[in-house]
């Protein structure tokens, strides 16, 4: 009678343990999938975010080229129309030569032109 006792305690404890374990991992199941999509879910949307930030920066870049190419031009146009003025080629004082040299190098476009190199 005594490991009657015994033994039956033991298996309602047993059963009580594999109860219990198996009720948490019911919950650890259903709550990890929950999880596993919302991290993937996160993820994704961390990517997508990313890809957009590097499209925006692409087209940034893009347009400051394009931008700067357009001022160039401009530059590049109107210094020859400067040159090929009527008059342009009369003589104008050192001092105002000299400036407008200066200001037409400081353009990208003209930097390489000799007439913009330091002495």
């Amino acid at each position: 009678m005594k490991y009657k006792f015994i033994t039956d305690n033991l298996v309602r404890i047993l059963i009580g343990i594999a109860l219990l374990l198996a009720a948490w991992w019911l919950v650890a199941t259903l709550t990890g999938g929950k999880r596993a999509k919302v991290e993937a879910k996160l993820n994704g949307n961390i990517a997508g975010a990313a890809l957009d930030s590097g499209r925006d920066a692409v087209n940034t870049v893009g347009q400051q080229q394009g931008s700067e190419a357009a001022v160039d031009a401009l530059g590049r146009d109107n210094a020859a129309a400067i040159r090929n003025a009527p008059g342009a080629s009369a003589t104008v004082a050192p001092e105002a030569s000299r400036a407008g040299i200066t200001a037409i190098c400081k353009r990208a476009s003209a930097r390489s032109d000799p007439k913009c190199a330091r002495p």
